[in-house]
């Protein structure tokens, strides 16, 4: 059985519940973050909580607690499922609706804890992505929202084709994909990973900063067309670390270097994941 944090306290399954007139289901008013938890310790926290936040004041939402309280229930939850490794999902909806429409009742609050963790992207162990373009940018590409409806509109006719993921593309320019990130490697060596209309990621924003000691990183607009004329592709995100791309569209890259520089970069990510757990352990003795 698995606790959760909902109206301000520890609940099991069974009773974990919204109500029916609730923004979240409603109209999919609603923010949410998602982090994994190894070792006991929630990964890079503070700095997922900080874009919960962020998300939540982007669309008017008011979470009722702020980073150091939110941390102490996430803490609390995790002791109380005993939890080694699995997953949290925090999310935030716009509460009940007097009429279905109007965001007039308090704000709710959830915290869920989850089982699901996803293998980690090791060089060799898995097939890399092959990405299907749409055209399509997120109405709030800042905002973590709950509203996944387009890309789940194209998930079925992409996966029959045996596509992994879905690329945004519009009037040309590469976005991100439908819950990653997207890098681009050149011939020249330059790390590109888009800058508009994207919500940033934590795995996203470490990736930047590790790359940044041994090569350029450019954080600008990134035409499809430029991507496609790259050496290597590779996304990035919290349940997919860093997962190299083998094709997009028809566009076949070289089995050869895919994991160039991805493989580097995945090892230091695993370095910097062992010694944040290190750290957090530390701090909580």
């Amino acid at each position: 059985m698995k606790y959760h944090f909902i109206g301000g306290e520890i609940i099991p399954d069974s009773q974990a519940l919204i109500p029916v007139f609730d923004l979240g289901l409603l109209r999919g008013y609603g923010v949410f973050d998602f982090f994994n938890v190894k070792q006991g310790v929630p990964m890079f926290l503070n700095e997922h909580l900080a874009r919960f936040l962020n998300s939540a004041r982007q669309v008017d939402l008011v979470c009722p607690y702020g980073i150091k309280e939110l941390r102490k229930h996430i803490i609390e939850l995790i002791a109380k499922n005993k939890m080694i490794t699995g997953s949290m999902k925090v999310v935030l909806t716009g509460g009940i609706s007097s009429n279905g429409f109007d965001p007039d009742g308090p704000n709710r609050l959830m915290i869920l804890a989850g089982d699901l963790i996803f293998p980690v992207t090791e060089e060799g162990d898995i097939h890399p992505f092959r990405l299907k373009t749409i055209d399509y940018v997120r109405e709030t590409p800042g905002v973590k929202s709950l509203n996944y409806l387009v890309p789940l509109l194209h998930w079925k006719e992409s996966k029959a084709a045996g596509f992994h993921d879905l690329l945004y593309v519009h009037d040309g320019w590469v976005s991100e994909t439908s819950r990653a990130n997207l890098f681009a490697v050149t011939y020249d060596n330059i790390l590109i990973t888009p800058s508009e209309k994207i919500l940033g990621g934590v795995t996203r924003d470490h990736v930047i900063r590790l790359a940044k000691t041994y090569m350029p990183v450019e954080i600008r607009p990134l035409s499809l067309q430029e991507v496609l004329h790259c050496k290597s592709v590779f996304l990035t995100s919290t349940t997919k670390k860093i997962r190299p791309v083998s094709q997009i569209d028809e566009h076949v890259f070289s089995s050869t270097e895919c994991w160039d520089p991805a493989g580097k970069l995945l090892q230091e990510l695993k370095s910097m994941e062992d010694q944040y757990i290190l750290e957090f352990l530390r701090h909580q003795e």
